[in-house]
């Protein structure tokens, strides 16, 4: 059996995160402020949905804190697979907050609600947009490091949008006392939570299932295999991710006896790191099909 891996060392900058989590954690608290003087459902509903995003990026600060650490005999992964794991559980917090400014919502659609100050609300709201466009441009550069990075990033950037669109309804309620708007801008707002969860949840679901990756045609890789001088058969081959980063591939070739082995599998190996950035695999080669 031959096992190939090849660690590339990332960069782990931590710096984004972290005035994120300020940024975001000064949010809450002027929205939960701006909450108890205006009676805002809207403001409540994005209080406890950007105190999600806070708890969202410390778990992603702690996992920068802890990829780095190296396994052992008993944890040869180490942990590589918390990052999957607390974006998973991100999800899960999404999807509950997301059931609760529904039932708010429609409660005070059918029963009505007349207690909002609007000139509250837009103050918060513009300190809560300012926030939220100041932890993007911290996070854009890393959004693409890892799941976790594009979780927080996603969680903010849905939050940018709705808070355009939340300011918006509170201006046209400060000019007309049409104060359904309310409500339906909370709805708005668990719109782009749904969204946030949806890409969050597919995505962890994805590595946690030991799925394929998307961007790994598991055929072409087959075809190839199979098509190889000396290859006489391909089977039990397995691609799968631990962690946004890393894909492994494991697979059984029977081949001819009188073939250079190792010339083979650096022959694969390099057809892997090329075309799928695959660059951890253990391949059997067996002179006769291993039951």
């Amino acid at each position: 059996m031959a096992h190939h891996h090849d660690h590339g060392i990332g960069s782990s900058n931590k710096k984004g995160l972290f005035i994120s989590i300020i940024l975001n954690s000064l949010i809450v608290i002027a929205e939960f402020i701006g909450w108890i003087i205006s009676w805002s459902l809207a403001l409540l509903s994005d209080a406890i949905h950007n105190l999600s995003d806070v708890i969202s990026l410390i778990l992603a600060y702690i996992w920068e804190l802890l990829w780095k650490k190296k396994g052992d005999k008993k944890h040869t992964f180490a942990f590589k697979r918390a990052e999957v794991i607390i974006a998973f559980l991100n999800s899960i917090a999404l999807v509950l907050i997301w059931f609760y400014i529904i039932y708010e919502a429609t409660q005070i659609i059918l029963w009505g609600w007349d207690k909002i100050d609007t000139y509250i609300m837009i103050v918060t709201g513009l300190i809560w947009f300012a926030g939220n466009f100041g932890s993007l441009l911290f996070l854009f550069k890393e959004k693409d490091d890892n799941l976790n990075k594009k979780a927080a990033y996603l969680h903010i950037f849905f939050d940018a949008i709705s808070t355009f669109i939340v300011v918006i309804c509170w201006i046209i309620i400060y000019f007309t006392n049409w104060y359904l708007l309310d409500p339906i801008a909370s709805i708005v707002i668990s719109v782009f939570v749904i969204k946030s969860w949806y890409e969050l949840l597919k995505d962890s679901l994805h590595i946690l299932m030991q799925w394929a990756p998307e961007n790994v045609d598991v055929d072409k890789i087959n075809d190839y295999l199979t098509k190889l001088n000396w290859v006489k058969e391909v089977h039990d081959l397995h691609i799968w991710s631990i962690d946004s980063n890393d894909i492994f591939l494991s697979s059984h070739l029977v081949v001819d006896k009188n073939i250079n082995k190792d010339e083979l599998i650096k022959q694969i190996n390099r057809y892997l790191h090329d075309n799928f950035e695959i660059h951890h695999t253990s391949l059997q080669l067996e002179e006769e099909k291993c039951s």
